[in-house]
């Protein structure tokens, strides 16, 4: 029971009375029968108070959930009381959410419901509590309120940004459904599975020229080639130290993910089969490459728990385990960063073995607060030693992408909010090149 105001006030004013019957004794048996009166209403109203199962709630929220995403809460109060409530309600949203108003005021009519929604935004991947929901109901006459714990506990699961699915759905719709093959080609001669023949038109590759055909028909006949479909894309995930940094408020791990989620998305929508592969000092997840929106599920739920850790990843150990056991020929997309040059050496013979039966897709996050500070004026020594080493790892960066691309992989260095569009255009690009 916790007394209201005007519960506080009444006692206030009882224990006046009290005082002032000492000093006029014919008034202490008004006085006390007053602060019978006073007390016993306090008692009726607790008695009152509805019971915990006459206040329903429930709790609807996202499943899944994106990391960094904005998502809804609804909360439903249902009472069977017949009389109106003042509620005072609060929400348990977990402590590593982002979220704004969690308390409330309703007032519920005569056996009647109301609705409230607020919004969260999870910072981490994995499992969360919502924990119960606390009201506390105003009685009849205002005196007292009851507080109530009523159980709702609900796990969210976090996933990568969910963003990225839906920033992909306009892309698939216009140019991922020529890729996967179900509409010709704009671009003529890319590609390197065979459609279908038709006539030559001006700068069709003479390469493509069919001379049977040519000199069945008695005028130039070219091959009309589309992109390949039932192709292996292979995300690999760097899960040590140096994914740890951040760029633009952002971990460089999760924004990586970001994109790997958008290259899963879209090589889907393309036909191909995606797998997922995590490394750190050992294989922490594998998924078989598979080619169904379940496939893109079971991956999400492999990188819903992933953290990098404060150790340096084994891009040897990596290679010799999908050298055992992934020998088809695929597009390795290897999600890492890259600090110096000799810290990268392990990462260039990883790329260069990989390189011998796949195509390696390097993807880098950038930060491009390092760009600016190597490019700023500096007006003091502080300035000048922070602008000396910006500039340093601004040219290892370029020197590694630089031996990387020598290597014959591709690399793409762009900050969180450009890379998974980048990303996605080099995964369109190898496929139209066949490279794949």
């Amino acid at each position: 029971m916790i007394f209201l105001p005007r519960a506080w006030a009444l006692l206030a004013f009882c224990v006046l009375l009290i005082l002032l019957a000492f000093w006029l004794k014919p008034l202490l048996a008004l006085v006390g029968l007053l602060d019978f009166f006073f007390l016993c209403a306090i008692l009726v109203d607790w008695l009152r108070l509805p019971g915990a199962d006459s206040i329903r709630i429930e709790r609807i929220i996202d499943d899944p959930m994106g990391c960094l995403d904005e998502h809804p809460v609804s909360l439903t109060i249902a009472s069977s009381v017949d009389r109106p409530l003042k509620i005072r309600l609060r929400d348990e949203p977990p402590l590593d959410f982002r979220f704004g108003q969690r308390e409330f005021r309703i007032e519920l009519p005569e056996r009647g419901r109301a609705e409230i929604a607020y919004s969260v935004t999870p910072q981490t991947r994995g499992d969360h509590g919502f924990e119960d929901v606390f009201l506390r109901v105003e009685g009849a006459w205002k005196l007292v309120a009851g507080a109530y714990r009523v159980p709702l506990r609900q796990t969210a699961r976090v996933f990568p940004s969910l963003r990225a699915v839906r920033q992909m759905a306009p892309f698939s719709r216009r140019g991922l459904q020529r890729l996967a093959g179900s509409r010709p080609l704009r671009s003529r001669g890319q590609g390197s599975e065979f459609e279908s023949l038709r006539e030559y038109q001006q700068d069709d590759p003479f390469r493509n020229i069919d001379w049977r055909a040519t000199a069945r028909r008695g005028k130039p006949i070219v091959r009309q080639y589309r992109i390949e479909r039932n192709q292996n894309v292979l995300l690999a995930m760097d899960c040590g130290r140096n994914m740890m940094g951040e760029s633009q408020g952002m971990r460089k791990f999760d924004a990586a993910l970001d994109s790997a989620i958008m290259l899963s998305t879209a090589a889907i929508e393309a036909g191909d089969q995606v797998g997922f592969v995590a490394f750190s000092t050992e294989i922490e997840r594998f998924v078989m490459p598979g080619r169904s929106r379940r496939a893109m599920g079971i991956i999400a739920e492999a990188a819903r728990a992933l953290q990098p850790r404060p150790a340096e990843a084994d891009y040897a150990m990596l290679a010799g385990y999908l050298g055992q056991r992934w020998k088809k020929r695929s597009l390795i997309a290897l999600f890492t960063d890259y600090a110096d040059v000799e810290s990268s050496r392990r990462l260039l013979a990883a790329v260069a073995a990989l390189q011998r039966r796949h195509f390696v897709l390097c993807v880098a996050i950038a930060d491009p607060h390092i760009d600016e500070i190597a490019r700023q004026s500096p007006d003091s020594e502080a300035k000048l030693y922070e602008r000396a080493v910006a500039a340093q790892i601004v040219e290892d960066r370029h020197t590694v992408a630089a031996a990387l691309r020598r290597l014959g992989a591709w690399v793409v260095d762009a900050e969180p909010e450009r890379a998974p569009q980048e990303l996605v255009a080099a995964y369109a690009s190898a496929k139209a090149k066949g490279l794949i």
